[in-house]
């Protein structure tokens, strides 16, 4: 992931949210559809305001089994 100032500045908006910059073969993302520039805005039904957010939410999640997440292409 990497923050929206990198990303694609047609793209940009004040959906904050983290940038996706790999998905790796047959991994839990790639069976949902998540791709390589996608923008990842919620997890776990909570807003992902910049890369920073997405480990301490998947932290908070672990032992859940599954985890909400909400992005845009």
């Amino acid at each position: 992931l990497e923050p929206r100032a990198t990303e694609d500045p047609a793209k940009a908006d004040d959906t904050g949210g983290a940038v996706v910059r790999g998905v790796a073969k047959d991994s839990p993302a790639a069976r949902i559809g998540i791709r390589t520039g996608d923008r990842i805005i919620q997890l776990d039904r909570r807003p992902v305001t910049g890369p920073e957010d997405v480990p301490t939410i998947l932290e908070d999640a672990a032992g859940k089994g599954r985890v909400r997440i909400q992005w845009m292409r």
